[in-house]
């Protein structure tokens, strides 16, 4: 299960379609990853036709449970409280969470009326260290280029500067 929550870096207004049509856009990253992991183009698409993959926003969890599942809940920097708690406790028995956020990513900072839950939800999930593991990663760690890696040193030198 992959659960995002649907929150733009800007605001780019209504988007008409359906719940699935509008998390489309935020479901590029995992078709390029499974398409590396597998070697073909169109294992995400086949996955989530056989059921194997199922991609949620966080505004239509109600009532739902997931049993026996790896729940992938992404960018949880852009998650409110009250939605990385309803995350939570839709894994049923048999289920694991991995929450993956960068608190230096945060979208809801150009919101109005929401803020991130993702530094309520690490001092709350740290007081149960018996169902969570935190790994936090350093600049020294990111893999994507020589680039990156420079560019995000660089960037937590000067914010810490400030």
């Amino acid at each position: 299960v992959i659960v995002r929550s649907i929150v733009e870096g800007r605001e780019s207004g209504f988007k008409p379609g359906t719940a699935e049509e509008k998390l489309e856009p935020y479901m590029d990253a995992y078709h390029d990853v499974v398409a590396q992991l597998t070697g073909k183009a169109t294992a995400f698409e086949n996955f989530i036709k056989q059921g194997k993959i199922v991609c949620r926003s966080t505004g239509i969890l109600r009532s739902l449970n997931w049993r026996n599942s790896v729940i992938v809940f992404d960018e949880i920097q852009n998650a409110n409280l009250n939605e990385l708690s309803t995350v939570v406790t839709r894994a049923a028995r048999g289920s694991r969470i991995i929450a993956i956020g960068d608190s230096k990513q945060d979208d809801l900072i150009y919101s109005k009326y929401d803020t991130s839950g993702l530094g309520d939800f690490s001092k709350i999930i740290e007081t149960i260290p018996e169902y969570f593991n935190i790994i936090k990663f350093r600049p020294e760690d990111v893999l994507r280029s020589g680039l990156s890696k420079a560019y995000t040193q660089a960037y937590e030198a000067f914010t810490s500067a400030k």
